[in-house]
């Protein structure tokens, strides 16, 4: 992995200490409010490895509007698994900083 996308990757880490804060710059409010139940059901391969794709698009980009710009061009079940897979990462920050959750 070469420095640079390293460093953006290290954009999406923070994204997600933001994200364990309740700020969520990437995404529209209604985004949230449509993340649907099943967000709680098991991440399977498939959407780990969707959502690991995404990932790397984002991380191609050191602005947050360049990085909105490709969760827009996502389609809607595409946003979902990211969507899905994203909030699961500030789960599991936020568990990991308060160990008293578990």
């Amino acid at each position: 992995m070469d420095y640079q996308i390293q460093n953006n990757l290290s954009g999406i880490k923070s994204l997600v200490e933001l994200g364990m804060h309740g700020h969520f710059p990437l995404f529209p409010n209604n985004w949230i409010e449509n993340v649907s139940l099943n967000r709680f059901a098991r991440i399977t391969k498939n959407e780990k490895e969707k959502a690991q794709k995404i990932i790397n698009r984002l991380a191609k980009h050191k602005s947050l509007d360049r990085k909105r710009t490709v969760l827009y061009s996502l389609s809607n079940s595409e946003r979902d698994v990211f969507l899905k897979v994203f909030f699961k990462m500030v789960e599991g920050r936020i568990l990991d900083k308060k160990t008293e959750l578990h």
